[in-house]
C-alpha cells in the first residue's frame, strides 16, 4: 500500500503546510522618545507606566500603547489638554514652557522619499 519512503514524504508535506499556523507571532513594540531638556529617553509603548519628570512636576503615561501627558504644572496645560498620542499618529506632545516633546519613534527606513539639487 503505501511505503515508508512515501509517509515520509506526505508527512512532511503535511507539517511543511501546517507550519505557519504554528509559527509564533513576532513581537513587535512600539518605542515612545521622550525629550527633555535636551536629554533623549526610550520607553516601550507595551508597558504601562507613569514618567515623573522634574522631580514629579510633570507627568507622562503610557497606557495600552498609548501616551499621554497626565500633569504638568505649566499655566494653560496645553500639552494635557493635546490627550493620547497613539502609534499610528505622526503629531507629537508638546509642552513648550517645559522643552517636553513626547513622540513615537520613527522606524529607520533606508528607502529615498526626496531627492533636492
Amino acid at each position: 500500500m503505501f511505503r515508508y519512503g512515501d509517509i515520509l514524504i506526505y508527512g512532511g508535506l503535511i507539517i511543511f503546510a501546517l507550519l505557519p499556523f504554528f509559527k509564533k507571532e513576532e513581537i513587535k513594540s512600539e518605542i515612545i522618545q521622550i525629550n527633555f531638556n535636551n536629554d533623549t529617553f526610550l520607553c516601550f509603548a507595551d508597558k504601562d507606566t507613569l514618567i515623573e519628570l522634574k522631580n514629579g512636576k510633570i507627568i507622562a503615561e503610557i497606557k495600552d500603547g498609548k501616551v499621554r501627558i497626565k500633569d504638568s504644572d505649566c499655566r494653560d496645560k496645553y500639552c494635557v489638554k493635546q490627550g493620547w498620542l497613539d502609534a499610528g499618529s505622526s503629531r507629537r506632545l508638546i509642552c513648550m514652557p517645559n522643552r517636553l516633546i513626547i513622540e513615537f519613534a520613527q522606524k529607520e527606513n533606508n528607502a529615498i522619499d526626496a531627492v533636492t539639487e
